[in-house]
């Protein structure tokens, strides 16, 4: 399995309200004209289209914004199409992280850059990360999960884990992942009706939910209550296998 250490996202700014570049991960571009034209851009959107604008496409790469209430703007740069659900996750938890540390500032704010410079460590952790463990990472935080897996049937090993207190050990993992993956593949040849990617399996306190796609196996596990909607989860589980595939299919490079 090549590494997944690839991450497209080449910077990542956040806007203020009055076009204004508050922090970037990088210095790679002239952040005040970017943050005053993807002011300006996100306006019209508004204006014109009624609703905020979520991204632009180029010929090598795109843009990808989420806005708050506050007028606050995260914006990432990438090199390639990315999932855009999962990209969204990722500049909502920016925002969030950036709110809860400087929206006291903002209230007062007398114009030097120098009081969001805390945040810049934690913008350029994320373009620094391969992109498929800042997504499980964010992916597990905002869903509210007790633990994931990402693993590589083929080879039999864990490419990425989190995992909750009361999990099994990593080998009995294995062998239920296997067993998982086979179980879905039988059941896929009996109903003839398609291929079975998804197994849910509820228990009195527990959900896992299990996705499995090509050579990759991807397992959530959450506690069993009625807040969390399957499929939204099952649909960014998805998004995020095909992804990491898509990765492993260009050789990881």
């Amino acid at each position: 399995m090549p590494q997944l250490d690839r991450n497209p996202i080449q910077d990542i700014l956040v806007i203020g309200s009055s076009g204004v570049c508050l922090a970037s991960a990088t210095d790679t571009w002239p952040s005040q004209i970017v943050g005053g034209l993807m002011s300006a851009i996100m306006a019209l959107g508004r204006d014109t289209l009624g609703s905020e604008l979520e991204g632009l496409d180029f010929k090598d790469g795109k843009i990808y914004c989420v806005a708050n209430d506050k007028g606050i703007c995260a914006v990432a740069f990438s090199s390639e199409k990315l999932p855009g659900v999962i990209v969204k996750l990722i500049l909502e938890d920016v925002l969030e992280k950036f709110m809860a540390e400087y929206g006291e500032t903002l209230r007062s704010w007398d114009g030097n850059l120098k009081a969001f410079e805390g945040i810049h460590s934690y913008l350029r952790d994320i373009i620094s990360r391969p992109f498929v463990e800042t997504a499980i990472r964010v992916f597990f935080s905002r869903a509210g999960l007790e633990g994931v897996v990402l693993y590589d049937l083929e080879e039999g090993r864990v490419l990425f884990s989190l995992l909750p207190t009361w999990f099994m050990s990593m080998k009995k993992m294995a062998t239920v992942a296997a067993m998982i993956a086979s179980f879905a593949n039988k059941l896929s040849e009996e109903v003839g009706g398609g291929r079975v990617e998804t197994v849910i399996f509820g228990g009195k306190e527990k959900w896992i939910v299990v996705l499995v796609k090509g050579r990759l196996c991807l397992m959530n596990f959450l506690p069993r209550t009625e807040k969390y909607d399957m499929n939204s989860l099952v649909e960014a589980s998805s998004l995020l296998l095909d992804f990491t595939l898509k990765i492993t299919e260009k050789g990881g490079g």
